[in-house]
């Protein structure tokens, strides 16, 4: 179900590839509930990236710093 909404592009598209993807499912003898949990994990996932990316949007990009690790080494 995700490679519907990565790959298809047109909305009328994904509708039918998802009925695609279920109906295939369900013929394999997967229970409803396990389609409709799927479908719930979807809809949280797509909220919290657009989240995630306005949070990313708004905060300022910092360099990263590396600390090496020297073994052994005391303060004078």
């Amino acid at each position: 179900m995700e490679r519907s909404q990565q790959l298809v592009t047109v909305s009328q598209d994904k509708i039918q590839e998802d009925v695609h993807v279920e109906e295939a499912l369900r013929a394999c003898g997967y229970p409803p509930w396990s389609l409709s949990k799927v479908r719930h994990q979807m809809e949280f996932k797509g909220d919290k990236r657009k989240k995630k990316n306005k949070k990313q949007k708004a905060s300022v990009k910092r360099p990263m710093i590396v600390i090496p690790y020297v073994e052994k080494v005391r303060k004078p």
